[in-house]
């Protein structure tokens, strides 16, 4: 999440800002209009002058699709579309002569034209915020409300580039609104931040402004005690280069095009697990309060997990599957859970033998499966044959783990289960040591202590096999590594 807008949280960024004077002074005196002023467009370089040329601004829009033009599509002739024409031209092995030809210029056309679809740019009316807009979903993840703000919603950025759109809305009462007042507060302290623009269109109040490498675009309208909003924020650098996106929003939005959800029903629609980011997910995923890993140990569908992970769980699921608490132990950190759906599916085999200082593993599971939505695998070596100040019940290793790879299993280069992830070097603890790459994990000597007592028998071998490939070792592996789900 890179923030609210105006009231921004971004991840360089201490708390929020101005988050009290939007709620307080956001509240325009007129209407805000269906269609949104050509007049905000215009403020935002997002669209030509209406006197300039049209196939010019045709051309350098599609430039910018392609990536060969950094500036304002103003339909007028200068250096910088000079610049990029003959950029494009040079791209196609033709001589850089700064005008296109019928066949380069269809060439462009198809480019960007491809490039644009990919963005698979949609017009739809959000039922939890009211507001129609374009969204480009090639680009953005799929919707989800702001916890801190859950009448917000977001579409966050996929791709490497800082990238959001934020639908915000609040009850607020009348009043005046100066969005030029407001911008200024909102940058007057900070070292490097400034107003691009602000104003104010048939009732519909912009803002762009810049704090560091974020370029914040937002607009805002009320009506019938309710404000409303739309930001883009986008770092400065890629500004230009997702201008075209950016303008397909903004001349699509329509802050008040639909009711939303009532503000009386927010509360009620959040417990049900009905709003965005949650409505098509099965049930098991919208009661879901934490996750981890864990690995199959027996025909009957015992799952080894931590017992960190099931410690405060009213309702367990395995892969969203009922689950049952067989028993755990605090002191070992471990958990024996029982799901009925994967008996009769082979387990893991365990190796007898210990590892050996600078051995090579293999660590699979699902970290941060909200985000992820999939197995992770990684790799390193057991850099240490001890634990967490000398512990002989846990080894230590390189291979990066995350919050969610908890519980989940440790092989070899075999395929053979070594240990099971416990912890990380926490942030402290790094902070004041420096240490990186430093996970502890639970040897197979502890974890066979704690089988017996359920009379669980592990399969085991003596380690003597052969190392294998690691998509080899991961595609015979994959269906034993389980997501344990806490209620």
């Amino acid at each position: 999440m890179i923030g609210r807008a105006p009231a921004f949280r971004a991840t360089h960024l201490p708390g929020r800002i101005g988050g009290a004077l939007l709620s307080v002074t956001l509240a325009c005196a007129a209407p805000a209009q269906a269609d949104l002023p050509r007049a905000i467009v215009s403020a935002f370089n997002l669209t030509p002058p209406e006197s300039a040329g049209s196939e010019l601004a045709d051309i350098q829009r599609d430039l910018l699709w392609t990536g060969h033009y950094r500036g304002i599509i103003d339909g007028t002739a200068g250096p910088g579309t000079d610049a990029a024409i003959r950029s494009f031209q040079t791209s196609l092995d033709q001589v850089a002569t700064g005008t296109l030809d019928a066949a380069s210029r269809a060439t462009l056309a198809k480019r960007a034209a491809e490039t644009r679809q990919d963005m698979d740019l949609r017009v739809s009316t959000s039922d939890w915020t009211g507001i129609r807009m374009a969204v480009p979903h090639g680009f953005v993840s799929e919707p989800r409300i702001d916890p801190d703000d859950p009448l917000d919603m977001l579409y966050e950025g996929r791709a490497a580039v800082p990238f959001e759109i934020r639908q915000l809305r609040f009850d607020s009462g009348g009043g005046g609104f100066n969005p030029r007042s407001l911008a200024a507060d909102i940058v007057k302290d900070k070292k490097d931040a400034e107003v691009l623009t602000a104003g104010t269109a048939e009732g519909v109040g912009y803002m762009q402004i810049r704090i560091e490498d974020l370029v914040f675009y937002s607009i805002m309208g009320h009506e019938k005690g309710e404000t409303r909003g739309v930001s883009v924020v986008v770092s400065s650098s890629d500004s230009m280069a997702l201008l075209p996106v950016m303008a397909e929003v903004f001349a699509s939005t329509d802050l008040f095009a639909g009711d939303g959800v009532p503000m009386d029903d927010v509360t009620r629609r959040l417990s049900q697990g009905r709003y965005p980011g949650m409505e098509d997910r099965p049930d098991w995923y919208r009661s879901m309060k934490a996750s981890g890993s864990g690995s199959l140990v027996s025909t009957e569908g015992h799952v080894l997990t931590n017992h960190h992970v099931i410690a405060s769980c009213d309702r367990l699921t395995v892969n969203g599957q009922p689950a049952l608490l067989i028993g755990s132990d605090v002191r070992l950190d471990l958990a024996l859970l029982k799901a009925q759906r994967f008996a009769g599916r082979e387990p893991v085999t365990f190796r007898s033998r210990g590892p050996a200082l600078g051995e090579g593993i293999l660590v699979m599971g699902y970290p941060v499966f909200s985000l992820t939505q999939a197995m992770n695998v990684t790799d390193g070596v057991i850099s240490s044959t001890f634990g967490f100040e000398g512990s002989r019940l846990s080894l230590q290793i390189t291979a990066p783990v995350q919050p969610g790879n908890s519980g989940g299993p440790v092989f070899d280069l075999a395929g053979q289960q070594l240990a099971v992830v416990a912890a990380k070097a926490g942030k402290s603890l790094r902070a004041e040591t420096g240490i990186e790459n430093m996970a502890w994990v639970i040897r197979a000597e502890a974890v066979r202590e704690f089988l017996d007592r359920y009379q669980i028998r592990l399969r085991t071998a003596d380690g003597a096999v052969r190392p294998a490939p690691t998509d080899s070792i991961v595609a015979s592996q994959r269906d034993k590594v389980l997501r344990v789900e806490c209620h």
